[in-house]
Parts: C-alpha cells; sequence; structure tokens
C-alpha cells in the first residue's frame, strides 16, 4: 500500500511537471481520490490531537494500513481509576439493634438494609475508602455503644458487599476495648480471604513489622498505597509492655517515614488523618500546618475523618510545586444515630486518577461529592437508613427525628450548608425544585 501510494503521489508529480511543459494529460481520477482522502484523514487527526488535553488512550480498532503513517513517536497511553471515599462508620446501637430485628435465615445481624439506598454510588470504584469508626470485635466482647463502641463484626462483612475496600480503624475509638479490641478486630479482618489482594485494612497494627508493611493494592496499572494516622485516642494508651502499634499525629517522623515509604512503593499515596474539632465546619491551623507537611512527603490525596461534620474541600501542591492533589479535611460521618442536624449530612467522595503509562506521571481530576443523608423517624431513631440527598424529599425531611432539636432542618438547608462548607464546584448539581405554580395546567382559551 505504502509503494502504491508514493507511486501515485510520483505520478501525479510527473504530470505536473508535463502540465507545465504544455502536456493536457489529465490526472487518473483514482489517484485524486485517494490523495484527498489522505488528506482529510491527516486533517481529522490533527483536530483531534488539539481538542483535548488529555492523551487518548490507543485505539485498537486502528487499521495496520493507518499505522503505516502515523507518528514515529509512540502514542501516550492513559490508564485510569476511580476512587470512592467516605467518612464515619459509626455503628450506635439504635443501628445494631435494627440490624438485629432486621436479620432473617440464620443470621444475627442484617445491617445492609440501612445502606441499601446508595449501594449504587459505589458501584463501579476501582478503590473505595472508609474509616471504620468502630471496633470489629464482637468474637471477644459484646456489642456496645457510646462512649465505647465495638460492632458486631458482620459491619465488616457488609462493608465489603458494599464494595469497600480501603478500611482504616486510625480513630480516637481504636482502644475502647483495650489491646485485646485491637487484637479481635485483627483477627476478624486477617480471616477474611483476600485480605492484602482484593482489600487492605491499616490504622490498627499487632507490631512494628506490622506497622511498616506498606498497604498496597492495584487496579489497571495503578498502584495505589494507603496509611493512617490518629490525633488521639480518647486519652487511651496502649500498655507499655504491648507490641500493639497505633500511629499518632504527634509522630511526625513515623508518619513521614511512612508516607515516604509509601510513596517509593506506589503511583498514588492515600492519606487517612482522624483529626480536627468534632462538629465544626472550621478547619484548624494545626490541621492546615500537618497537612501540608504530609503531601511535602509524599501524600496525593488527604482523607481527613473525625470531627462528624463536613469541612472543606482543597487543591494541594508540595512545596517545590512538583505534585498536585486534593484534601478534604473532612468527610462528616457515613452513617450514624447522632443528634444533631448536620452530622446527618456526609458525602460520597468521587475521584478520577490518571497515569501516563509512558512517563508513568500521575493526575488526579478534581474530585466531586454527592451528599447522603442518614435518616430516621422520631420514636428512638426507628427505621434508620441513608438517602441519597437527590432522592431526599422535603416531606421525608419534616419526619426526621432530629426536627426535635433542630426544627430548621430541611433540604434547603441541607444545600445550604453545603455550599456553605464545600462550595458549588465541588458538589454534584444541585437539582431543580420545580414551583408548584409552574407546573399547573395554563386554563383553558376562552
Amino acid at each position: 500500500m505504502k509503494k502504491r501510494f508514493l507511486a501515485a503521489i510520483l505520478a501525479v508529480c510527473f504530470c505536473l511537471g508535463l502540465t507545465a511543459a504544455g502536456c493536457t494529460r489529465d490526472v487518473p481520477e483514482e489517484v485524486l481520490r485517494e490523495l484527498e482522502q489522505r488528506r482529510q484523514t491527516s486533517s481529522k487527526k490533527d483536530k483531534s490531537s488539539n481538542s483535548s488535553s488529555k492523551p487518548s488512550e490507543k485505539d485498537d480498532s486502528s487499521s495496520s494500513e493507518e499505522s503505516e503513517y502515523s507518528s514515529s513517536e509512540p502514542e501516550e497511553t492513559i490508564s485510569s481509576v476511580t476512587l470512592k471515599a467516605v467518612g464515619d462508620n459509626l455503628i450506635h446501637n439504635t443501628i445494631y439493634i435494627q440490624a438485629q430485628n432486621r436479620a432473617s435465615n440464620g443470621q444475627s445481624y442484617d445491617f445492609y438494609p440501612a445502606y441499601e439506598k446508595i449501594a449504587e454510588l459505589l458501584e463501579g470504584a476501582d478503590f473505595a475508602f472508609i474509616n471504620q469508626e468502630t471496633l470489629l470485635a464482637s468474637e471477644v466482647f459484646e456489642p456496645s455503644s457510646y462512649p465505647m463502641f465495638n460492632s458486631p463484626t458482620e459491619v465488616g462483612d457488609t462493608m465489603l458487599e458494599l464494595g469497600f475496600n480501603l478500611f482504616s480503624h486510625s480513630n480516637n475509638h481504636a482502644l475502647d476495648k483495650g489491646v485485646k479490641g485491637i487484637n479481635a478486630t485483627l483477627d476478624y479482618w486477617d480471616n477474611k480471604e483476600g485480605l492484602g489482594e482484593d482489600f487492605l485494612v491499616t490504622g490498627l497494627f499487632r507490631d512494628e513489622n506490622d506497622m511498616n508493611h506498606v498497604r498496597v493494592m492495584e487496579k489497571n496499572g495503578i498502584s495505589l498505597a494507603l496509611v493512617a494516622f490518629t490525633e488521639h485516642t480518647n486519652g487511651l494508651k496502649l500498655p507499655a509492655a504491648s507490641e500493639n502499634k497505633i500511629i499518632y499525629t504527634s509522630d511526625t517522623e513515623t508518619i513521614k517515614n511512612q508516607i515516604q515509604a509509601a510513596s517509593q512503593t506506589a503511583d498514588v499515596v492515600i492519606v487517612s488523618v482522624h483529626w480536627g474539632i468534632e462538629n465544626s465546619h472550621e478547619v484548624t491551623d494545626a490541621q492546615r500546618e500537618l497537612a501540608q507537611k504530609m503531601f511535602d512527603w509524599g501524600a496525593d490525596i488527604i482523607l481527613g475523618t473525625h470531627p462528624h461534620v463536613l469541612q472543606p474541600i482543597e487543591p494541594m501542591a508540595s512545596s517545590d510545586g512538583e505534585r498536585q492533589g486534593y484534601i478534604i479535611y473532612s468527610l462528616g460521618n457515613f452513617i450514624s444515630a447522632q443528634d444533631a442536624a448536620d452530622n446527618l449530612v456526609g458525602g460520597i467522595l468521587d475521584f478520577t486518577i490518571y497515569k501516563n503509562m509512558e512517563t508513568g506521571e500521575i493526575s488526579i481530576e478534581q474530585p466531586s461529592l454527592t451528599p447522603i443523608v442518614t435518616h430516621y423517624e422520631t420514636a428512638w431513631q426507628k427505621n434508620l437508613s441513608l438517602y441519597p440527598l437527590s432522592e431526599y424529599t422535603e416531606e421525608l425531611a419534616e419526619s426526621h427525628g432530629v426536627r426535635r432539636n433542630y426544627p430548621n432542618f430541611s433540604v434547603d438547608y441541607i444545600w445550604g450548608m453545603l455550599e456553605e462548607t464545600i462550595g458549588e464546584a465541588y458538589l454534584q448539581e444541585k437539582p431543580m425544585i420545580e414551583d408548584p405554580e409552574d407546573t399547573e395546567e395554563p386554563p383553558p382559551e376562552s
């Protein structure tokens, strides 16, 4: 084909030369058609290459003939993964008693119905993060609620069923049941098939060797490491004789070593950090200072938890300007039975991460937050379940048990808080609420 095309070009050049010398012979029509086709193909390729800021993935459908005329430089191959993240899975007694009452067919607890309405929002994620706020140590201790939490292991089963594969236990309730609670929780995860390959668990450690083992998982050729730290454990400390480890935000040298080791091992480093002021949307100076240090050490995405309410999302860059990423200072609650309005609004934060497979360069697209609402009825948090805000109605808001203390709780109130705290740039599009008067049919013509 290539030789035939070159011959055609020579033929045209020859004929043009003869024309200049007085020859009136026409160029063959099939040659002109082929030249025009090649010109149009080249023009389309040029326009396509200039129309997008992201390199396109290789098109395997391209014919071998077209590849003969492509540039000698290799095309860039871009791989991508999605990351979804939620905040505190805070299992109060209301939630586990309800799950016990819903159990059937030999089950002890059925937690899935509480999450069922938002399950679709988690589908399709390559990576899905959650802060498991409560211990999963029911093999050793009875389930318990505030202030010393312990949850049935069926909670973990349900989170895996929903698609979560990145778990942090680094939070202020890590020592609620002491060393036995930590080891019972780790025993639960160790006995789950796929640990370390299909899902990662961090934040509680058997010993120093376990702590220094980098948790890494790969999808679509992109590797991701997860590290986790907590500001405190409600004043409780590990016994001096214990080999178990928890990493506190005050131990900046260990944090630096953890993040740097993760950065050298994986393409993307996710940091889970449990910090900040409970029930406050405000970010402290200490949070900002530590966040910048962690980013300079190699963090790419920082996922904050603990305040039980949402806090801002911001872009971040390392001090040398070489890396860019994002932070959300608090993801709020995923689920809870708390009794303040803003405790009941959380979100699913959605990232897309790109990797240039030729150069190894990583880029992170601006994330978006899909708001979710924990709903329960007046009688002792009856029928507690999660809703996507897009499906949450004013009628439901009016029946919410939280209105006993927060009578202004409504869909408009939720959106106002979200726009003030998160900002429209990071929110899924606000649904249009039709004015009933606008939907009325016009009067018939007289």
